[in-house]
C-alpha cells in the first residue's frame, strides 16, 4: 500500500505542475484546469499520509 501511495501522491504532484502547463500551451480550456488541480489536491492529500507512515502501529 506504501509504494502503491508513493506512486500516487507522485502522480498528483505531476499533474499539479502539467496542468498549468497544458493551460498556458492552449491545450486545456479554464474549467478543465479548474477540475484538473482540484482532483489532484484531492489525491495528493489522500495519498500523501499513507506514503509517509512508517509502517508501525505503537
Amino acid at each position: 500500500m506504501k509504494t502503491s501511495a508513493r506512486i500516487a501522491a507522485r502522480l498528483a504532484l505531476a499533474a499539479t505542475i502539467a496542468a498549468p502547463v497544458a493551460h498556458l500551451a492552449g491545450h486545456l480550456a479554464l474549467a478543465d484546469l479548474h477540475t484538473a488541480l482540484l482532483v489532484a489536491t484531492l489525491v495528493w492529500f489522500v495519498a500523501a499520509p499513507f506514503a509517509r507512515s512508517s509502517g508501525s502501529s505503537g
